[in-house]
């Protein structure tokens, strides 16, 4: 196979509920798929033990609880000579033991196709419906009585063209996605939203694994509802270097402008620089650091025209065995709400972790999540402290 596009988010997030299967095989190097004639099946299903005691971030008077979470999933993969063919299933089910009313049935199903069509274009299609939901306290919007529920789809395509060692790539992109509101319609009707996306992005190689690049790329938010204002079009240019694994190194650096210009004249249109960058250190052969910096604008959530987020990430992992790993990951976000707000968030995150190979079909993860957020407007405060306990069965 000459060129790759990456895969997709889409399935890629079912292949990550199920992702301790690779671990699995790497303990004793067996398949944990069951084979259909041209059809792999990669059954799973996760348990998750929690305790949260702060169900819904609020600065004063906080709720706890106990929530249990059932995670079924399943990948069905075929694979045609330089053809890759995916369906994918995953569900999560979640109980709250002092909050029933946040009790949550979500799922999603996600079709992908990734084509080498010849030495020197490939192409990836990919579509998804989910059903889900905004847990209570998660955005600005007022506290309703449960979660509010939506459904969501969307279909999406990259087409990338240049062979394996030439100097110049190119990859077109183009998404499309729907996104509605199932309940408490007198807060949530203003957000149903479809999201259309178009962008360009050309590779010129300057070494054998290092490329710059120049990146292009729109997207038109037209929300549903016609008594909403929030009608707009991002644009972002962008350029940096890309560069795949070096005997320590890999990652991806992008820095550009960025603008938000709305519909309507009672929005305030938004422009600036923007910036996008994740890289990978391996200073062992067992320990990888992750580092992660962004800045652009976020659709609002109930205050202001848009947030100007810039975001700060720290991963540090070690492999103690072929069975036992650990992890610890730092976070901070500053968020500035523009347009009729004068709202400032400072949002800190910490996150430890310890996974377990019990066999080649049970994993176990042990988790710790703490997250500080300090507002300049009152009540926006609060500290959340996240415990969790998570099982995985495959075959």
């Amino acid at each position: 196979m000459d060129i790759k596009i990456k895969r997709t988010p889409l399935a890629g997030a079912v292949l990550l509920a199920i992702g301790f299967c690779s671990q699995a095989s790497a303990v004793d190097n067996e398949s944990a798929g069951i084979a259909f004639g041209p059809v792999a099946a990669y059954p799973g299903i996760g348990l998750d033990l929690m305790h949260d005691d702060n169900v819904f971030t609020t600065s004063s008077n906080e709720k706890s609880s106990w929530i249990t979470v059932l995670k079924p999933a399943l990948l069905l993969e075929a694979k045609k000579r330089d053809h890759v063919y995916s369906l994918a299933y995953q569900g999560a089910i979640g109980i709250y033991d002092s909050t029933p009313a946040d009790d949550y049935d979500d799922h999603r199903f996600t079709a992908e196709a990734d084509m080498q069509i010849s030495s020197r274009s490939a192409l990836n299609l990919s579509a998804d419906y989910e059903m889900g939901h905004d847990a209570r306290g998660s955005n600005d919007r007022a506290l309703s009585d449960d979660p509010d529920e939506w459904h969501a789809s969307s279909v999406a395509g990259v087409f990338a063209y240049g062979a394996e060692g030439a100097k110049g790539k190119v990859e077109l992109e183009g998404a499309y996605s729907e996104k509605r509101y199932d309940n408490n319609r007198a807060s949530t009707r203003l957000y149903d939203r479809d999201d259309t996306t178009g962008g360009a992005t050309f590779f010129w190689k300057v070494m054998p694994k290092t490329s710059l690049l120049f990146q292009a790329k729109a997207t038109e938010m037209d929300y549903a509802s016609g008594a909403s204002t929030l009608d707009s079009d991002n644009v972002w240019y962008m350029t940096g270097v890309t560069w795949e694994a070096t005997a320590k190194t890999s990652g991806t650096i992008k820095v550009g402008y960025t603008e938000k210009d709305f519909d309507s004249s009672t929005r305030k249109d938004q422009d600036g620089l923007g910036w996008e960058a994740n890289v990978q250190w391996k200073p062992l052969a067992r320990s990888t650091v992750d580092v992660g910096f962004s800045r652009g604008f976020n659709e609002s959530t109930g205050v202001g025209d848009t947030t100007e987020s810039t975001d700060y990430t720290l991963g540090l992992n070690h492999q103690w065995s072929s069975r036992t790993s650990t992890g610890v990951s730092l976070s901070y976000v500053e968020d500035e709400f523009q347009g009729g707000a004068s709202r400032e968030d400072e949002t800190f995150g910490l996150s430890l972790n310890a996974d377990y190979q019990f066999r080649r079909w049970l994993s176990v993860n042990a988790v710790y999540n703490y997250t500080d957020r300090e507002s300049n407007t009152a009540n926006q405060d609060y500290d959340r402290n996240l415990f969790m306990l998570n099982f995985l069965l495959t075959l």
